[in-house]
């Protein structure tokens, strides 16, 4: 049992290390302002900064000139390393042993954020680490952020590579070789390819904590898609990292400057394709693309899957374009504009956009401004990007609407993509074969699950109207008590529900009263008032001896500050605490 400080007579308890926490401490990425001063939290309003537990009767530490606050589990964490994230101008440190912050993640692309993913066992075993900025409260998954591209480990005697996805055979059988547990395909592991090795990053993690705590020197990390989009140094175009760099050394242009900085004719040509709001823009993200509303009578229709359904599913596409206006989210405006060559281009697209210009070079054939350019290229790479995050196996109809809907509004922008349209065709061909081979297992077992679930409703519903039936039954006696209420009722039920409780005699004016809402709201204010100016007065006459006790109180805590600072906090809130009983007890 940990060891204590305790008051006997008040059945008050603090553990010892509570008791003993320094008076002041100063946090790292809080030095602007004083040191951190430990304090009580007795009510419930505010939260903890790092890890977003609500703070109630406990001690934190908290900034007298803002509202950053600590709770003492997250005031003892070690913030260790410096870590670079391309995709963010700050640098970033590692924590652990924090609140686990499944839906916290900063990055778009994050597995927890993903239908398919945001369920993984491998993203809750790392949940309760991450890299953070507290500079603009940026905050990655261990899993989801920048992590070392190789690791050496006595569980096998290769260098183990770090990939975003491995796919070793088509039994759909994946493994982990180090804890020989199953592992998602769509989850980045470590990998020796000679051998077919595979474990997962939480299998690893103590290696991984000791590169991103800077124990190990000089280890460039790797992000997700760094294997897709990383050039080849001799390229014309600049890299990720230097237009990372730039940001610092360039005006502060955002995505909803150039929007907002667009000709008027040209910003209602964009409100014929998009709708947002404030002005704001962001590329449709991925938060409806759930299968679980899809329409099975819809792929029952396919069954056949001919030229014919193909065709006709490529006009619905079609249909929807016409039909629909997209709404664009607010939440990436603030994304920085860096110059790629002659192009701006929103700063975390910049791999994207080098690989594309890399492939095909530009692909603009109508001239827009530099600002339209933007937009247009802008769109064409979320959408790129999004397929790239998107494992065929995951793809939905809702995908297809959307990458067609971008992908046409580009054509119409006068943009040559006709590489993009025959890759959506794969795209949608992949998709319809395996929606014929769900009709194999998958939807009749689903159909069987929600036959079953019917079965069970309409015998809870069956064994209910027998229920009713039993009571109806007019061979069956009732009993007394229901035959007293059954007469009760029947005397009663066309009546005032007042009548009996006061006698109004017919009095019209007194009938009046009772049925408005004003006259009883009015004699609830009245005896409001009434008990207000009882409760006063009765509290004058305690007040003298109340403030006689808490000043006794005050002084016996001064003396005590040798004792140790959390023992002092508490004996003070005590002091308060019971001050306001004392004044309020009995009144």
């Amino acid at each position: 049992m940990d060891n204590v400080y305790g008051c006997t007579e008040c059945d008050y308890f603090l553990h010892k290390s509570c008791a003993e926490s320094p008076k002041e401490i100063q946090y790292p990425f809080h030095w602007d302002h004083a040191p951190l001063s430990l304090n009580l939290q007795y009510f419930w309003f505010d939260q903890c900064t790092l890890c977003k537990e609500t703070l109630k009767n406990s001690f934190t530490y908290k900034c007298g000139h803002c509202t950053f606050r600590l709770c003492l589990k997250c005031s003892a964490i070690k913030m260790r390393g410096s870590i670079k994230f391309e995709n963010h101008e700050h640098s970033l440190c590692y924590m652990d042993n924090m609140m686990p912050m499944n839906n916290h993640c900063s990055i778009q692309d994050c597995y927890g954020k993903k239908p398919s993913t945001s369920h993984c066992k491998e993203l809750s075993y790392t949940s309760s680490c991450a890299t953070f900025c507290l500079e603009c409260n940026f905050r990655i998954h261990l899993l989801c952020g920048p992590l070392p591209p190789m690791i050496k480990d006595e569980s096998h005697i290769h260098p183990l590579i770090l990939v975003d996805s491995v796919v070793e055979d088509t039994y759909e059988d994946f493994y982990c070789d180090i804890c020989e547990t199953q592992r998602d395909p769509r989850i980045r592991v470590y990998y020796c390819q000679p051998c077919k090795f595979i474990g997962h990053v939480h299998c690893l993690k103590s290696k991984i904590i000791k590169i991103l705590t800077g124990e190990l020197q000089n280890v460039e990390l790797k992000n997700i898609g760094d294997d897709i989009w990383k050039l080849n140094k001799q390229k014309r175009y600049d890299n990720h990292s230097t237009a990372i760099a730039m940001i610092m050394n360039q005006t502060s242009l955002t995505l909803k400057d150039i929007i907002n900085g667009q000709p008027e004719d040209n910003r209602s040509i964009l409100k014929s394709f998009y709708k947002w709001k404030d002005n704001s823009f962001e590329f449709k993200g991925q938060s409806e693309n759930k299968r679980g509303g899809e329409d099975i009578d819809w792929i029952i229709q396919l069954s056949h899957f001919t030229n014919k359904d193909f065709q006709e599913f490529c006009n619905e596409l079609e249909e929807f374009f016409k039909a629909n206006l997209i709404e664009l989210k607010p939440n990436d405006l603030g994304v920085k504009i860096v110059s790629v060559g002659d192009y701006k281009i929103p700063f975390t697209l910049v791999p994207i956009f080098n690989k594309l210009l890399d492939q095909y070079g530009d692909v603009e054939i109508t001239k827009h401004n530099w600002r339209g350019k933007c937009i247009v290229y802008s769109v064409l790479c979320e959408v790129i990007k999004e397929m790239c995050s998107t494992m065929v196996a995951d793809i939905t109809k809702h995908h297809l609407q959307q990458w067609y809907y971008h992908l046409t509004f580009v054509k119409f922008q006068g943009f040559n993509i006709y590489f993009a349209f025959a890759h959506l065709e794969k795209l949608i061909r992949a998709f319809f074969g395996l929606q014929a081979k769900r009709l194999e297992t998958e939807i009749p077992t689903k159909l069987k699950e929600k036959l079953a679930e019917l079965e069970q409703e309409t015998e809870r519903v069956k064994s209910k109207l027998k229920k009713c039936e039993e009571y109806n039954d007019k061979s069956l006696p009732k009993s007394v008590l229901i035959k007293d209420c059954w007469n009760k009722a029947s005397a009663m039920k066309f009546k005032n529900a007042c009548e009996g409780l006061i006698t109004t005699d017919n009095d019209p004016q007194l009938l009046h009263f009772l049925g408005s809402n004003e006259a009883r709201a009015m004699t609830d204010k009245m005896e409001i008032l009434c008990l207000s100016n009882t409760y006063n007065q009765r509290r004058e006459e305690k007040i003298s001896p109340a403030r006689k006790f808490y000043q006794n109180g005050v002084d016996f805590v001064q003396p005590q500050a040798a004792k140790p600072a959390g023992m002092v906090v508490a004996l003070t809130m005590m002091i308060h605490e019971n001050f306001v009983l004392f004044v309020d007890s009995d009144l």
